[in-house]
């Protein structure tokens, strides 16, 4: 967020909303405490951190986002390690992706969307191709190990448990 305390900023958003110049409230690179902090002043809709199979600071962001029931917008959430850097995280996502027939890229995917029923990533992309790929990730099912695999490259998830509903 900003050097702006967050309950200002909240606070603000609220009145606008009692007003009805806007319908919802979204949050953008918040941490766990401000989140506390805004839903003791309001409801919060929706949140977006980076938050992915390499990039896990947000993992308490994550749990109180499901906890609350808020939607999760994790941005880069298809964010994999370049060949030579991460060795474990490929060597855990390329196995599951080629039992896929998948890309690792769709199977990270994948993976966030199988962390939270709430969960809407925010892909970018430029070309068809990786949009289709990306749409493609949704129909993805991995299995309760595989999920607990790729959780398992991270200590800051060590406290979600998978969750496998995808609706």
């Amino acid at each position: 967020m900003t050097d702006v305390p967050v309950e200002d900023i909240v606070g603000t958003l609220a009145e606008m909303r009692q007003s009805s110049l806007i319908r919802h409230i979204g949050l953008s690179s918040i941490s766990a405490d401000q989140l506390r902090t805004a839903t003791a002043i309001t409801d919060i809709a929706a949140v977006t951190v980076q938050y992915n199979v390499t990039m896990r600071q947000h993992a308490d962001v994550q749990r109180l986002t499901r906890e609350a029931g808020i939607v999760l917008s994790p941005w880069h959430p298809g964010g994999l390690p370049q060949d030579g850097e991460g060795d474990l995280f490929h060597a855990v996502i390329t196995p599951v992706a080629a039992a896929h027939h998948a890309t690792p890229r769709q199977v990270a995917l994948a993976w966030r969307l199988h962390r939270g029923p709430q969960v809407l990533p925010t892909p970018g992309t430029t070309r068809t191709r990786r949009l289709e790929e990306n749409l493609a990730a949704a129909r993805i099912r991995l299995s309760t190990a595989q999920v607990d695999a790729i959780a398992r490259m991270s200590v800051g998830d060590a406290r979600l448990p998978p969750v496998l509903s995808m609706s």
